[in-house]
């Protein structure tokens, strides 16, 4: 009888003398050998110049031995789930524009670490478990029509690239930023399909938020942030565009825009109105008098750290998202309430129309509030710059439909600033770059996704499912804030939302709490309106 050791050691331990196997053997260790030398010259000429191609050849050599291994199904979830909830926190609360700059090594983000860190861990987990692919497949899957829109998207970056100008760069750029999208996206898709992750992240982000948010006080009242006079050697960054991040930004009419822990102040409305939407849905579904109170006074500060940001972005972004996040609340309560004489939904509806035209008013009867949100004479010019652009977009768009590269867009449409070509929407970036049907791919993901998140919050399933209707909020102000601002910073943000909602709505599915659409419109029909008592 076979004991246990001859049964499994002999494919590993078994001598192989055929010719085959020696020569393969001589030809991998000649081949590694010989990389080793070229690696070492290219290094020491060139510096850390040559890194990256280096560390994309081992990465793909690492990549190929990880996906041989067997499947021992580990559970990394535990630690997969610390360094996920500390990069949306240092997403929040690190200098976008400080890194590790250390002699004759590349300069890194901390973000950037715990992102290289969070890769390992999910490439352990995914290459030795089955459960753990079939988990991200059939969470794609449940969104399938969202998904074909985004793989088209990623087919037209590529593919563009052989349009493009400066094709070195555009392969750089691609890939560098469809792992900082994709790995977030899809290490959510695995972690998020525990119930208690969306609660704890949001539970544990919310101090640097806050700590973000008060800093700002202080930002304002000295016009730069505070740590920008104590910035140790180590962390400076040498180069144009750090000068650009450390200037101050003034408006027009001389009033300070902050800019928190982002280089420049539209960023940082983006961002601000990426979490309104979860600050408002916390005060909106506070279970008691003293936690209703702590959030309503966090959306206070939250607010007002708006109108210390003092841009047209977040001012007028703001009172959609507001909009949006309240006609959601006052739909699900209404379909939830169990009273005929219960006005919380109906009253709550109402208070948007009445808000439009209190705002409506304000505006006509205000110059300044008319500046801050429309805008007036004094930003015409910058409005033209805009209209400028998308002329040019759209006559590009002509000119090649299907993309024109990834970086063309900066020279057909953009405006030069400091040997830097600048665009004022990132929506033109995509247009331009990848054309009418790879924009179009990643319009339909996000909408279809925002909208599928909207139906999990009408159906109250449970906490987790609950942030799902922020987060639709939060997905639609981004796709709006795009229409002025060109920056992908925010974009791990986005997709972190979008796999919030892709696994929140598979864990629905798999346990039976999942509606259809034309359920919750069913119930919507069939219910019954409420009468005041």
């Amino acid at each position: 009888m076979l004991s246990q050791r001859d049964r499994i050691l002999p494919p590993y331990t078994r001598k192989v003398t055929d010719l085959r196997h020696r020569l393969l053997k001589a030809a991998v260790i000649t081949a590694t050998l010989v990389f080793a030398v070229i690696m070492g010259f290219w290094v020491a000429l060139f510096s850390t110049l040559v890194v990256p191609m280096f560390a994309a050849v081992i990465g793909v050599l690492l990549l190929t031995a990880m996906w041989m291994a067997d499947d021992l199904e580990p559970d990394l979830s535990r630690i997969g789930a610390f360094l996920y909830i500390l990069l949306v926190a240092l997403l929040v609360a690190w200098p976008s524009y400080l890194a590790v700059d250390i002699p004759g090594l590349p300069w890194i983000t901390p973000t950037r670490i715990v992102l290289a860190l969070m890769a390992g861990v999910f490439l352990l987990q995914v290459s030795q478990s089955r459960i753990t692919r079939d988990l991200i497949r059939n969470a794609v899957v449940g969104l399938k029509p969202a998904y074909v829109g985004y793989a088209v998207f990623i087919f037209f970056m590529f593919a563009t690239i052989l349009l493009s100008k400066k094709s070195g760069d555009a392969v750089s750029f691609v890939v560098q930023q469809l792992i900082l999208w994709n790995l977030p996206l899809l290490v959510g898709l695995w972690l998020f399909n525990d119930e208690r992750l969306a609660p704890k992240m949001l539970a544990v982000v919310t101090v640097p938020l806050f700590v973000v948010m008060v800093l700002t006080f202080f930002e304002s009242r000295d016009h730069l942030p505070i740590w920008i006079p104590h910035i140790p050697s180590f962390l400076q960054v040498d180069g144009p565009q750090m000068q650009a991040f450390l200037s101050t930004q003034f408006r027009y009419d001389g009033t300070y825009r902050a800019r928190g822990t982002f280089g420049i102040h539209l960023y940082f409305s983006q961002f601000l109105l990426i979490a309104l939407p979860f600050v408002l849905h916390k005060a909106l579904d506070a279970t008691d008098t003293t936690r209703r109170g702590l959030a309503v006074a966090f959306l206070g500060l939250t607010i007002f750290t708006i109108l210390l940001n003092n841009t047209r972005t977040v001012m007028t972004g703001q009172l959609v998202v507001i909009a949006g996040m309240l006609g959601i609340f006052a739909l699900r309560h209404y379909l939830h309430s169990r009273s005929r004489i219960d006005m919380t939904g109906p009253l709550v509806a109402l208070s948007i129309p009445a808000g439009v035209v209190v705002m409506a008013v304000l505006i006509a009867s205000s110059n300044r509030l008319r500046n801050m949100t429309i805008g007036g004479k004094a930003n015409i010019g910058s409005d033209d710059v805009r209209s400028g652009q998308w002329e040019r977009a759209f006559s590009a768009l002509l000119s090649n439909p299907l993309g024109h590269g990834t970086g063309d867009s900066g020279p057909l449409t953009g405006r030069m600033a400091n040997g830097i070509w600048i665009v004022d929407s990132q929506w033109i970036n995509f247009l331009v770059d990848y054309g009418i049907i790879g924009a179009g791919g990643l319009i339909f993901f996000l909408a279809f996704v925002a909208i599928s998140g909207v139906l999990i919050y009408l159906q109250r399933a449970d906490r987790s499912a609950d942030l799902c209707g922020p987060a639709a909020v939060a997905i639609g102000s981004v796709m709006m804030t795009m229409i002025t601002i060109s920056f992908v910073g925010n974009l791990p943000l986005l997709m972190i939302l979008v796999a919030m909602i892709t696994a929140t709505r598979y864990r629905l599915a798999q346990a039976g709490k999942l509606a259809s659409a034309r359920d919750v419109l069913q119930r919507a029909i069939d219910k019954p309106m409420p009468l005041p008592a």
